[in-house]
């Protein structure tokens, strides 16, 4: 996914949610290999994304790949795909705190 150049300490809400729309543009929602099924679903992981950019003292560049690498793994072997934002973020956390 293309990400805007946007660092944790500068960026308004406004550059954020900027950031969001463009993403929601250029992601391959209900493509093959998009682990998004939906807008919804990709604005939900999108804010989990920012939380923990804010919580860990990280940039949304270095936060996206890691999610979403993880969030594509856990899409192979999930039955239940509501819990996926809470498990996808606990790894990433757990990942980025060391």
């Amino acid at each position: 996914m293309i990400m805007p150049a946007i660092s944790n300490s500068a960026a308004s809400r406004f550059e954020r949610a900027a950031a969001v729309c463009h993403a929601l543009r250029v992601a391959r929602i209900g493509q093959r290999n998009a682990p998004y099924r939906d807008a919804n679903d990709l604005f939900l992981h999108w804010r989990l994304m920012d939380l923990i950019a804010n919580e860990m003292g990280r940039t949304l560049q270095e936060v996206v790949p890691l999610y979403e690498t993880i969030l594509k793994q856990s899409l192979v072997n999930a039955s239940v795909r509501e819990y996926l934002p809470i498990l996808v973020s606990k790894n990433v956390r757990q990942i980025l705190g060391r």
